[in-house]
């Protein structure tokens, strides 16, 4: 992905994106039970790939997916709230913004908030976290894998076919 979306003539921005399932508590929420939350992964470049930006707040920007130079996955340390998980935990105040909510006991700083329409990959998704996306090898030496999808925005007047074309040439 990287070799293609850094000299490729026919795309404009190429994204990487995952899902996961995490439990997400906010400090906003009072006290109230943990809740198992559809959470995408997004890599900062998925912004330009959708045309989109948040609501409120800012979007990912490649060094929240940095990942430390250890060999090892970062912890998330921002995410992005759906409209509707901003509505119903922290009743649409625009103080959401900076907040500390907990995923899987991690604090993590809430930098923005979609739009209402906003839905990706799905409708279920209700925050997303920036995706690092580490070497293959890893500490120790140790090959590692990771499945992503990816998708790419074409440059005006481009053909599927053309982008297929220099991607497999």
């Amino acid at each position: 992905m990287k070799r293609w979306r850094d000299a490729a003539s026919t795309v404009a921005a190429v994204g990487a994106y995952g899902v996961a399932a995490n439990t997400m508590t906010a400090v906003a929420r009072n006290g109230a039970e943990p809740a198992r939350l559809n959470v995408g992964r997004l890599r900062s470049s998925m912004f330009a790939v959708l045309q989109v930006h948040p609501l409120r707040g800012r979007a990912f920007v490649p060094e929240d997916e940095a990942s430390g130079g250890t060999g090892q996955m970062p912890s998330p340390k921002v995410v992005i709230l759906s409209y509707g998980l901003w509505q119903e935990w922290f009743g649409g105040r625009d103080d959401a913004i900076g907040s500390v909510i907990h995923l899987d006991d991690l604090p993590i700083t809430v930098i923005g908030v979609m739009s209402r329409d906003f839905v990706f990959p799905d409708g279920e998704i209700r925050a997303w976290l920036p995706m690092p996306i580490g070497g293959v090898i890893g500490e120790n030496n140790v090959r590692r894998m990771m499945i992503f999808n990816a998708m790419a925005r074409l440059q005006p007047g481009v053909t599927p076919e053309q982008a297929s074309a220099e991607a497999t040439g």
